[in-house]
């Protein structure tokens, strides 16, 4: 469970971030309003308006979009992903959080993504990343995939720098199976 904190200055909403209810909040004297019983469909369209708007700090919102449990959410993070009108920054932090949050379905959209030849480098490179933040289980065989078959030598570079950084026997075996072709 979290509680999404919202800092309105002027009648716009400043800042974002999202807290475990576990944690202690001191909101060094400001007036505190709570609301209780949001509909997360609409607390993540309100998100997903913030990660559009100018100003906003889209990793700090994007991952209290990405913390609603609620389908919805998914949805969002696809939809921010495969936008052509996303950034690029954009479309890397929803690789991340897709890859994070979304269980099986994530994982398979950033697959996708680091697979792809029609993605930007830079967003290949993000989705590569996201693969490696996953557990070995499934990131190990990924990522030596990538780094074995990807037409992109950046991609074959960030994967086999990832599989470097894991303690895996299967990465290191992927390893030196390259090194021996």
């Amino acid at each position: 469970m979290f509680a999404i904190i919202y800092r309105v200055e002027n009648g716009e909403i400043a800042k974002v971030r999202s807290y475990s209810m576990e944690c202690v909040l001191d909101a060094n004297g400001a007036a505190v309003t709570w609301i209780d019983g949001v509909d997360p469909r609409r607390s993540v369209a309100l998100l997903a308006s913030l990660i559009a708007a100018p100003g906003h700090h889209s990793d700090y919102v994007m991952s209290a979009l990405a913390l609603h449990a609620d389908a919805s959410a998914t949805t969002e993070l696809e939809r921010m992903l495969k936008s052509a009108d996303a950034s690029d920054e954009t479309r890397g932090h929803a690789a991340f959080w897709l890859g994070q949050t979304r269980g099986r379905r994530g994982f398979e959209d950033v697959l996708a993504v680091a697979r792809s030849q029609s993605s930007s480098p830079h967003l290949r490179e993000k989705a590569v990343f996201a693969l490696s933040q996953l557990p070995n289980d499934q990131s190990v065989p990924m990522l030596a995939e990538l780094m074995k078959t990807h037409r992109d030598p950046a991609v074959r570079k960030k994967a086999a720098f990832w599989l470097g950084q894991k303690n895996d026997p299967r990465a290191l075996a992927a390893i030196e199976d390259i090194l021996r072709k």
